[in-house]
């Protein structure tokens, strides 16, 4: 689990981070994120009940999401706020797969260090 610290979580950050126009998509997950003041990123993963129907599932990926992010989170740049939005086709990936996507996706963005 994610550090409460690394956390995304107010109504106003995640209005700051979604007007601003720097989003990266691939066909499984999409990246948005805005720099923050803050010697730390925080996160958040965003899955709509039209990806995956179940709330188990929905519930399973984002543990997963942020056991990658946690596991990678010295290596991810700090001072931004990201948020993940997950797309239907990485819903039946294997965690290596996903985790593969996820920091392709963050050294495509020049998140990842």
């Amino acid at each position: 689990m994610l550090p409460h610290t690394n956390r995304l979580s107010k109504q106003e950050d995640f209005k700051g981070v979604f007007s601003q126009r720097k989003t990266k998509h691939s066909h499984r997950l999409v990246i948005k994120k805005k720099s923050n003041n803050l010697p730390f990123s925080r996160f958040s993963v965003i899955i709509s009940a039209r990806v995956i129907k179940g709330a188990v599932g929905r519930n399973r990926l984002r543990r997963q999401l942020n056991e990658i992010l946690r596991l990678h989170l010295n290596r991810i740049k700090k001072s931004f706020d990201i948020i993940l939005v997950v797309k239907s086709g990485l819903v039946d990936q294997k965690y290596n797969e996903i985790e593969k996507i996820l920091v392709g996706l963050l050294k495509e963005n020049k998140l990842y260090v």
